[in-house]
């Protein structure tokens, strides 16, 4: 046989030892709730009776009185037509109240309140609490009045509220109006000392623009003297008429010189053609009309009439109807080369007319063009000269309405200081006597029980769930790093079917919700070692307890149900099961083979299921925990690779049998069982590193007897799971 077994994939890298760290702590809201729904229920009553409670005592022992005085805030004052300034929001505005609001409580006014004769007649109750025989503390009554005195903004509207609270309704009265009443003071004495100082400013600032525009004015007229610019416009609108006709010239003799290249160069162009010039029917016409040729037509035309009389008279043939149809030959002859050396002439006589125009016209182009020139220059000088008389008047016109706004400024602010709305603040609800407590109140007392008691108790509790170290459920094993959940079997006692015998639960009770959990345990563990070509797997617990034959077992069975031919071996030296679960006989078995004392194919039984074989324990005598990590172990699961589709080890307790985490080193894969409420994730973690440092694919945690006292969802899961498999749903 032999053995020869699949080449197998790269593990993952293994996580450096103690690298494998637990993440951020993840707390499920609902869970938590639903688990300590009682404790927070109690929580909760407890909270209102507190505050019920709390709201009687400081209600008979500490009463709070509140004093209120209300402010109206205005705009800007703009005009004097307009009392009290534009009354609309704006952010001035908003930020002026709470400017007011600040300076009400601010060190300035208490100092002032402090130190006011009338304190010890409007308040001698909140005074005596700070006298110490004749000395009184002021530091001490600064800070309580600080403490005790507030201010704002009310809402969105332009009022500022200001309040002063005490356990003493006329304490609480009369400090409110002694506050309120320094305060109007104050600001009356600050906004009639800055008015002064506006005055005085403005006063200043137009004597100091009056003189500039007087300085600039004595510029302005020398500038005018020097320059001769009495008539500045006059000369302005001589030099831009100039200008505007000497363009219009330019222009003209602009066309004309492109008139006459245009035609110069069309004549040139003909002269030195091969065939020579064309002659335009004005050419022709002016020859025709030349007195030699107008002569020779005349002479051709009474020949001719006297030819074609004596043709008549003596016929054609006559000698002298022969003499003179030559004459008229001849002197056609000599009227058709006088007609070409006339138009030749008259085409040359305009050839040269063309030239000389061309030649006076850019003369007279030229000439124009110095003339723009010479005006430019002038234009000029008269700019520059106009500029600065301009920017001088310019400035006078900026400073005159300077002035002027000064002025105006100062005229205003002498009108607004005589109106009360120039302080932009006032009293519109003066203080009143308490008729009602302040604090305590129901409506704050309940909430604030309710939530101090309901604080209390979250704290505790998610105080107690991140102390908490076990395994739980899965979102446990998510808070570790690298490590993956592969499933969850519930407790037996949460499955409705109420298995008896949870070990082979899948076989007794294969409609229970244990049986659908290994089925889906079944199905992410299969995935994943089809996907890597894998066929050996080790099944090892945390700590003696986890249930790692029980979870061994029924993934057999149920990798048996699906068709897979399995090999289930009792890898658990020291306190091996499989042959007292599955009754089968203890030896001969995996000791035996790896002693060499008898064969695989001699040692394996099998079971209830054709589909799956077991290898039990063996002979007591040759277990040598030792063999698990040996190559004959490795040999014989190269064995049973070959002779079957999934080979799954029961192994013994990884931390304490370190002869499981060998084995699992000898196999393809391995899987971690932890039982819920048992192990914590500190351990995992660690054998997640051992395991991860083997050569086999460390697939993951599957959490065993978990229970849905540990919160979450597991409860409804369950319920639902049982009724649609049993049919109920």
């Amino acid at each position: 046989m032999s053995t020869a077994t699949m080449p197998r994939p790269p593990s993952p890298s293994p996580a450096r030892p103690g690298a494998a760290t637990q993440a951020t702590v993840s707390i499920d809201p609902l869970k938590l709730i639903q688990k300590h729904k009682w404790v927070l229920t109690g929580a909760a009553i407890t909270g209102i009776v507190l505050g019920i409670a709390m709201h009687y005592v400081l209600l008979a022992t500490a009463p709070i009185y509140k004093a209120t005085v209300l402010w109206e805030c205005f705009n800007q004052e703009k005009d004097v037509g307009t009392p009290g300034g534009d009354q609309g929001f704006s952010d001035e505005l908003e930020k002026f109240m709470a400017t007011q609001a600040a300076l009400m409580k601010s060190d300035r006014i208490i100092s002032l309140v402090l130190d006011d004769p009338r304190l010890a007649r409007t308040a001698p109750e909140w005074q005596s609490h700070f006298m110490h025989g004749d000395s009184f503390d002021k530091n001490a009554a600064a800070s309580s009045l600080d403490f005790r005195l507030s201010a704002g903004i009310v809402g969105d509207s332009n009022l500022v509220r200001l309040s002063f609270w005490d356990t003493d309704k006329n304490s609480a009265l009369g400090v409110a109006r002694l506050v309120s009443d320094v305060f109007e003071s104050w600001r009356k004495n600050t906004v009639t000392t800055e008015q002064g100082k506006r005055r005085d400013s403005l006063k200043k600032a137009i004597d100091n623009t009056e003189s500039e525009i007087a300085t600039l004015q004595s510029s302005r007229a020398a500038i005018m003297v020097e320059a001769k610019l009495d008539t500045m416009d006059a000369s302005s609108s001589k030099a831009t008429s100039t200008l505007r006709t000497l363009s219009d010239q330019l222009a003209e003799a602009g066309r004309n010189m492109e008139l006459y290249k245009t035609r110069l160069d069309k004549m040139e162009s003909e002269l030195n053609s091969p065939t020579g010039p064309v002659y335009t029917d004005d050419i022709r016409e002016a020859a025709n009309n030349a007195p030699e040729i107008l002569y020779l037509k005349q002479n051709i035309n009474q020949i001719d009439g006297e030819v074609k009389a004596m043709t008549q008279r003596l016929g054609e043939n006559a000698m002298d109807t022969v003499a003179l149809r030559s004459r008229l030959e001849g002197l056609t002859q000599t009227h058709k080369a006088e007609y070409e050396k006339t138009l030749r002439r008259v085409f040359d006589s305009q050839l040269e007319q063309l030239r000389m125009g061309l030649s006076s016209t850019m003369a007279l182009q030229a000439n124009i063009v110095a003339k723009i020139d010479e005006e430019i220059g002038r234009a000029n000088d008269l700019a520059k000269v106009m500029e600065k008389v301009d920017d001088i008047r310019n400035s006078i016109a900026t400073l005159t309405k300077i002035k002027s706004d000064f002025m105006a400024k100062l005229s205003g602010l002498q009108a607004l200081s005589e109106l009360d709305s120039a302080y932009r603040i006032r009293i519109v609800q003066e203080a009143a006597l308490p008729r009602t407590v302040s604090f305590p109140k129901l409506y704050i007392m309940i909430p604030l029980g309710f939530f101090l008691v309901m604080g209390l108790a979250v704290g505790l509790i998610v105080l107690v769930e991140i102390v908490d170290q076990r395994v739980k459920g899965p979102s446990d094993i998510d808070m570790i790093t690298k490590v993956r959940c592969i499933g969850l079997i519930p407790h037996a006692a949460e499955d409705p079917a109420s298995p008896q015998k949870p070990e082979t639960v899948f076989r007794d009770a294969p409609q229970g919700v244990m049986a659908e959990n290994f089925r889906q345990a079944r199905g992410a563990i299969l995935k994943r070692m089809d996907q890597a070509g894998h066929k050996s797997l080790v099944v090892l617990g945390g700590l003696p307890g986890s249930g790692a034959t029980t979870i061994a077992v029924n993934l057999a069975f149920a990798a048996a149900a699906a068709e897979r031919k399995v090999l289930l071996i009792d890898g658990n030296f020291r306190r091996p099961a499989l042959h007292k679960v599955l009754g089968l006989q203890e030896r001969p078995g995996l000791a035996d083979v790896l002693a060499g004392t008898t064969t695989l194919e001699a040692a394996v039984q099998i079971s209830d299921d054709t589909m799956l074989h077991v290898l039990t324990v063996g002979a007591s005598d040759p277990r040598s925990c030792e063999k698990l990590g040996a190559a004959s172990m490795g040999n014989l699961l190269k064995q049973a690779e070959e002779d079957y589709d999934l080979v799954i080890v029961d192994g013994p307790p990884a931390v304490v049998a370190e002869d499981g985490v060998a084995a699992a080193n000898r196999a393809d894969a391995s899987l971690l069982v932890v039982r819920a409420l048992s192990e914590k994730r500190g351990m995992v973690a660690r054998l997640r590193n051992q395991l991860g440092e083997g050569r086999g694919d460390f697939l993951g945690v599957l959490i065993n007897a978990a229970r849905s006292a540990a919160g979450g969802y597991l409860r409804g899961n369950i319920q639902a799971t049982h009724r649609y498999t049993n049919g109920k749903e």
